[in-house]
């Protein structure tokens, strides 16, 4: 009897490694946005950077909001999403998804940076 069982549970091992398809796993991603490098932010000087220079260095940006008092805020935003799949055979599968966000914002008052911040979530 015990034979019988040993025999029948490396047949159905046989067969599950002859199949080529145990573990199967596939990573996409996609990106949104410009991703503002540190060495181009720590070129910015408030009180000397012109909203023009910044534009042409850093790019277009993502939005302009203007604010009271001749106050303009420039933000530039990223994001990058990664989505994982993993399935072993037909016995399990799972799947995740993860998302990070960047966003850095510039204030100008009369075309003159005043300050700049980073935001990450």
């Amino acid at each position: 009897m015990w034979q019988r069982t040993i025999k029948l549970v490396v047949i159905l091992l046989i067969c599950f490694v002859a199949s080529g398809c145990i573990v199967s796993t596939e990573n996409i991603s996609e990106e949104r946005g410009k991703k503002l490098k540190n060495s181009s932010l720590r070129r910015l000087e408030p009180g000397v950077t012109t909203k023009d220079w910044a534009i042409s260095t850093l790019g277009t940006p993502t939005s302009r909001n203007k604010l009271d008092n001749d106050t303009e805020l420039l933000k530039y935003e990223y994001s990058k999403t990664v989505n994982h799949e993993l399935d072993i055979f037909i016995l399990f599968g799972s799947e995740s998804e993860k998302t990070t966000r960047e966003s850095v914002c510039l204030e100008f008052k009369d075309d003159i940076l005043t300050r700049y911040w980073s935001e990450e979530d």
